[in-house]
């Protein structure tokens, strides 16, 4: 089979299903591993895909979303910009970091000065977006979900293998009882081994999020370091280190 016919049955079926493993497209098209790899290289580099760990994802897969715009509370817009570019400002020359799947961390990316870092996130669109600017990124292997975020034991192995300086974590909701907690166990899995991992962790977010809690603990308050803004109470202080962003 001419290359040609390749990339053309390799796009095809990233427009039925959005997302391919090697493994697939060694079956569907009898070739060699290696060659699958350079296919999707090459495709990834015209931007007709997006290469990941084990496969490629449609160029045009949905962005990742820490919630529904329906679900979005009034007013926090101006609060998540502000906590974005405070906690870019923490970046420094050589750091390796865990950035987390989300709106509010990928704020971060609207305002990133420093480039000489090694990111690893599990959400495409952060990929995407930290690779047009110049900035070396990993995405980790794993499970595709629909809103563009990757999951599973796939996903919590390659976070596994790093030890990173600093982490930056989006939160369902905190609490005193259950700590900082994700949307379900799924994602709360991948989101407990990186901040394993982390030598310093930041949780962002504003103070909604101060209110209400998820269904599954990633961490514990006094492992965190809370990025949140000025209207946040003073009832998580004693727990955690809060930074309110001005």
């Amino acid at each position: 089979m001419l290359t040609e016919q390749r990339y053309e049955k390799i796009l095809e079926l990233l427009e039925q299903k959005e997302s391919v493993t090697v493994m697939e497209l060694k079956k569907l098209l009898g070739i060699s591993d290696s060659t699958v790899r350079r296919d999707l290289a090459a495709l990834d580099k015209a931007g007709k895909l997006v290469k990941v760990f084990g496969g490629a994802v449609r160029a045009g897969a949905d962005a990742a979303q820490e919630e529904s715009s329906a679900d979005e509370k009034p007013g926090c817009c101006d609060e998540k910009r502000r906590i974005g570019k405070y906690a870019a400002g923490l970046l420094e020359p050589e750091d390796v970091i865990y950035m987390d799947a989300g709106t509010t961390v990928g704020g971060m990316i609207d305002f990133l000065t420093e480039k000489e870092i090694t990111v690893v996130t599990n959400d495409i669109d952060h990929a995407k977006r930290l690779t047009a600017l110049g900035v070396k990124t990993i995405l980790t292997g794993g499970e595709l979900r629909e809103d563009g975020t990757v999951v599973g034991t796939d996903a919590v192995e390659s976070v596994q293998k790093y030890e990173f300086s600093k982490g930056f974590f989006g939160t369902a909701g905190i609490s005193l009882q259950a700590g900082f907690t994700a949307r379900d166990s799924v994602e709360a899995s991948i989101k407990e081994a990186a901040f394993s991992r982390c030598s310093a962790r930041y949780i962002l977010g504003d103070h909604t999020k101060l209110e209400s809690a998820g269904t599954a603990s990633f961490g514990a308050l006094e492992e965190g370091i809370l990025l949140t803004d000025e209207d946040a109470g003073e009832e998580f202080d004693e727990y955690t280190k809060v930074w309110r962003i001005n």
